[in-house]
């Protein structure tokens, strides 16, 4: 792959303020770069759209697409967007910088993981998800690939390009099927409708991926997988990995099942089961068992486990993993109550008896770090015994309906109370329309005793509302910017060279001064880069007249300056140029470029004075 070409970025600083650094990564409509944010002092990505993509309809909406659905999105599992520049040659996102690897790259090196390594990670990702779908995102595109493992251990879901976002004009039925064909869902490689289970879906083959080091599906044509995915049953996880525990395989099955309805319901009630079977191996779940929403009072946390790159693994690192060894040989040395007739007594205590058990194992690992001399974090699994006095609010379905009082009221005799209302402007042009919430219609949250309501958050429509369009001639673009988002309107930078208006300055928007728009219309604002500098190769004036030099000049978009006269008694060179002061052929600026001559003037040879050739030279200023 030749890099040469993004050299050109090296060291450049970008809109004034992205000090490019190094090229990261190419790939299939986009490079990312690293760079110095100079403005907050940090390191930064910053994805561009390759130059062939400029100008293609559906490149450059899959790239707007990903910087409206992570604009969105606040999560820690979540890539962050700083910034999002479009403009007519060149489309780039700012993003946080990851110091890491994609998922893809350590499975590739690894091979199979540890189930309960592969669940740690499974688990981020899934609570990634589970914000994006309480926002209305379907993600579409989750594969190894597309998830990056910061050496913290910590997971970040990236790639949000085909995202499905509310409020958006359909997607072709191109866009439905584009996913990779290894980890695409039933639904979305038969170009059918997505959803939150579709995501799932390839969570699950992820998953599957991960604890056997092999994909579920494979075949030598993309569309022979595809088709696989549509019809095939994957063979159980265990025919590959015996030792894995049944309710590891029995959750990758079901978030793999072909209807959709048949997954897991959410990507929280994923989460949850799989955070049940990590403080469980042994437990098996009846095939109708699925644990209930997030009720906000319960939480569980699997272990955290390092992740083992090659090339980051220190002699500390080699010592943890020795130590974390040990201690799963002391716990497995430990005889389990666990019987064919007291597994219901497991289950029923497991959460309020759990705390000593944790503290053996604390101090257990705390003995064995000693015994080696090292001094790394340990793993903990913390439970955190769910409150026993709470009444179970289901979230009604406010998607769709009109915010006023009315609703407020029925809200608030149903023990739920809207926290927060934000206006959106989009294409709705009913005002007060929900349009998101922040806990999903039909789930289930539990109100105990020391809380008065279920708070939620809510995004309305702005609704169309009139507004004329206000003069920004001579206006600053950040400031006029500024100035029409605050009247509703959805703004797009283009940059022109112009050569009366000062860099940086509004040329002209359109629609234009005075005309009627409405609120969440899209108006485009036409800023300055100042005067397009052109370059032209000097042409020769030698043995010209000043008039032809002059009009040769102007020809060039070039200046004039000062004509010299040097006498001579040779009368065939009278008028003509005896040089000039920039060289014939070198480059200069156009309009701003002046250009000096020495021209001969005869005069005759008189009887009295000495036979010399030529004088020096009289000055005469034509400026």
């Amino acid at each position: 792959m030749d890099k040469s070409k993004y050299d050109v970025y090296i060291g450049k600083v970008l809109d004034g303020r992205y000090k490019i650094l190094e090229l990261v990564g190419i790939g299939g409509m986009a490079f990312v770069l690293r760079a110095t944010d100079l403005v907050m002092n940090r390191t930064v990505a910053i994805k561009i759209l390759s130059e062939e993509f400029n100008g293609d309809d559906q490149a450059e909406q899959r790239f707007i697409n990903e910087s409206k659905a992570v604009a969105m999105l606040s999560h820690k599992n979540i890539v962050n967007i700083y910034d999002v520049a479009i403009y007519a040659d060149m489309k780039y996102i700012v993003m946080e910088y990851l110091d890491g690897i994609t998922l893809k790259e350590y499975l590739t090196r690894k091979g199979k993981l540890p189930w309960k390594e592969a669940a740690f990670y499974i688990c981020q990702i899934l609570r990634a998800l589970d914000h994006a779908h309480t926002k209305g995102i379907i993600h579409r595109d989750i594969k190894p690939q597309n998830i990056m493992l910061l050496r913290t251990g910590e997971i970040k879901v990236t790639d949000f390009g085909i995202a499905k976002i509310p409020n958006t004009e359909p997607l072709t039925m191109t866009d439905k099927a584009i996913g990779t064909v290894y980890y695409i869902s039933p639904e979305q490689a038969s170009g059918k409708t997505t959803g939150c289970y579709s995501d799932l879906y390839s969570v699950g083959v992820m998953f599957y991926e991960a604890v056997t080091g092999i994909l579920p599906f494979v075949a030598t044509s993309p569309v022979t997988v595809a088709m696989m995915q549509v019809n095939d049953i994957p063979k159980s996880p265990s025919d590959h990995v015996p030792e894995l525990p049944a309710g590891v395989v029995q959750i990758i099955l079901k978030a793999m099942e072909k209807i959709p309805e048949n997954r897991f319901k959410s990507a929280h009630a994923m989460a949850r089961v799989i955070e049940e079977i990590v403080q469980n191996p042994d437990y098996v779940f009846k095939p109708e068992e699925e644990p209930e929403e997030y009720n906000g009072t319960s939480t569980l946390l699997i272990d955290k486990i390092k992740p083992d790159v090659d090339e980051w693994e220190s002699q500390e690192d080699k010592d943890y993993a020795n130590a974390q060894r040990a201690v799963e040989q002391k716990l497995a040395s430990t005889p389990r109550p666990v019987t064919k007739n007291n597994k219901k007594k497991v289950k029923a205590k497991k959460r309020s008896g759990m705390l000593p058990i944790v503290a053996a194992v604390t101090f257990a690992f705390i003995l064995v770090l000693v015994g080696l001399g090292i001094a790394v974090g340990y793993q903990v699994v913390q439970i955190i015994s769910r409150t026993p006095e709470s009444e179970t609010i289901e979230i009604p379905v406010l998607v769709g309906k009109e915010w006023n009082e009315q609703l407020n009221q029925e809200l608030l005799s149903k023990k739920i109370k809207i926290k927060d209302t934000k206006k959106v402007a989009n294409e709705n042009e009913t005002p007060n329309i929900i349009i998101t919430q922040s806990i999903s219609g039909g789930s289930t949250r539990s109100l105990t005793s020391d809380m008065k309501y279920i708070e939620i958050t809510i995004d309305i429509t702005m609704g169309k509302e009139e507004i004329i369009v206000p003069n920004m001639s001579i206006t600053e673009w950040r400031e006029a910017k500024a100035s029409l988002e605050k009247l509703g309107l959805v703004v797009i930078k283009y940059d022109y060279f112009s050569p009366t208006v000062l860099n940086g300055y509004i040329i002209s928007t359109e629609p234009a001064a005075g005309a009627s728009m409405m609120s969440g219309d899209t108006i485009k604002i036409y800023v300055s880069k100042g005067q397009e500098v052109t370059k032209v190769a000097v042409p020769s004036l030698m043995n010209k007249n000043e008039a032809e030099a002059k009009r040769l000049l102007t020809e060039y978009n070039l200046t004039l300056g000062k004509v010299e006269y040097k006498t001579t008694n040779d009368v065939s060179k009278d008028g003509l140029v005896e040089s000039q002061s920039i060289k014939e052929g070198m480059l200069v600026s156009e309009y701003s470029t002046i250009v000096d001559i020495v021209v001969y003037k005869y005069e005759p040879i008189e009887a009295s004075q000495p036979n010399t050739e030529e004088s020096e030279p009289q000055v005469i200023d034509v400026g």
